[in-house]
């Protein structure tokens, strides 16, 4: 998860008649609306309901978290970070083989005769 510094939590906030605004809670989010009387732009009336619409659809929110999965998950592959683990993973040495057999080593089609 992202942490972001937080801001100093303000004591007010006075919205004006053309405002609008979202406020996030634990379970869910409250969409304050500009006052009815009010003519605010087309534009922020469509973010607002476009944004209402967004946090309402599930699946958008499970594409977007398997989306961010995902690139935490090559952040960690590019950075070379992996999870530490309970047990290192074991080896076991087998006897035998083709290395026991002493052979002559295979010359490329470059190598000097």
């Amino acid at each position: 998860m992202t942490t972001k510094p937080t801001l100093p939590k303000p004591k007010r906030i006075v919205l004006g008649v053309n405002d609008a605004a979202i406020v996030l809670r634990p379970m869910g989010a409250d969409f304050i609306y500009p006052s009815p009387n009010a003519k605010p732009p087309a534009e922020l009336m469509d973010t607002l309901e476009f944004l209402h619409y967004a946090i309402q659809r599930k699946d958008w929110h499970e594409e977007w978290l398997a989306d961010k999965e995902a690139e935490e998950a090559l952040m960690d592959m590019i950075t070379g970070y992996s999870a530490p683990e309970d047990e290192p993973p074991r080896f076991e040495i087998i006897e035998g083989g083709l290395a026991d057999e002493p052979r002559e080593p295979e010359k490329g089609p470059f190598a000097k005769k």
